[in-house]
This record gives structure tokens, sequence and C-alpha cells, in this order.
């Protein structure tokens, strides 16, 4: 208690040392410093990594497709997993001809691509817009799975 003109009153305040647990450590924590929270770094380790350029030709009755990229794959072995993942992207180049189905003949089309890889299951996903020829989609959604042996 304190004395003062007006009377006497009490100063309360928190522990510096203790921060208020009653509890004072001679040690401190070696991971985190007493003070309560450790950082954690999860990384997936992919030691046979690989990276390339992506060249697709594809030639079929309704049109054909040319694409470019850039894709990154590893061969991964990780307890019960064991397999290739991947991702790529392509920048690719459609003309049709003949009687490709869901637009007209004679038309360009090019967009991007995306490929998924994972074990022996390839997904490729895609939105191709029209850049010559008046008829016809003005945008393509291209898709495709394949599997692997």
């Amino acid at each position: 208690n304190m004395q003062s003109f007006f009377g006497s009153f009490s100063q309360v305040s928190t522990c510096p040392t203790c921060q208020g647990a009653g509890e004072v450590y001679s040690k401190k924590c070696p991971r985190c410093g007493s003070d309560g929270r450790v950082k954690v770094v999860c990384a997936l380790p992919i030691p046979r990594c690989a990276q390339g350029f992506l060249l697709q030709a594809d030639a079929g009755s309704g049109g054909g497709k040319l694409s470019l990229g850039l894709g990154t794959w590893a061969r991964v072995d990780e307890g019960d997993f064991h397999g290739t993942v991947g991702v790529g992207l392509r920048a690719s180049l459609v003309h049709t001809w003949g009687s490709p189905i869901g637009t007209e003949p004679g038309l360009t089309y090019l967009g991007p691509e995306l490929d998924l890889l994972a074990v022996r299951v390839n997904l490729s996903l895609g939105v191709l817009w029209r850049v010559s020829g008046h008829a016809g989609a003005s945008a393509l959604f291209s898709w495709g799975v394949g599997f692997g042996l």
C-alpha cells in the first residue's frame, strides 16, 4: 500500500518474469527459446526432378494442334507412394479442317493448356480463343486424359 494526500492506494501489475503464471524456469527450451512457438518447415523431398521443354504435334480428320511449353516432373518414392508427378504449361495453336466436332473448318485457335501428371495418369485442360476465321465458336475448351504403362 502507498500513502498519498488522497488516502492509501495499491498498485497491481503482472510479474515481468513469469507473466503471471507463478512459475519461473531456470533453463530455456532449446527449440522455442521458452516462447512456446516452434517454426516448422515441411518439404517433400524430390531427389530426381527434371525440367524441360514440351513439344506436341497432333493431327486428325478434324484438325491439328501444335503445342510448345515448359514442364517439370519428378520420380517420387515416399512411403507407400511410388511414381512420377509433374506439371506442364503449354501454348497451343489449333487449326481446323475437314469436319471438326464443335466448330467449323478453316479456323485457327490459340491458348494455354495445363498438363498434370500423377503416377501413370496425365490430365490436360485448356482454353483456346479463335484468332482467325469468322464462323464457329469464339473459344474452345480442350481436355484430355492419358494412361501410361
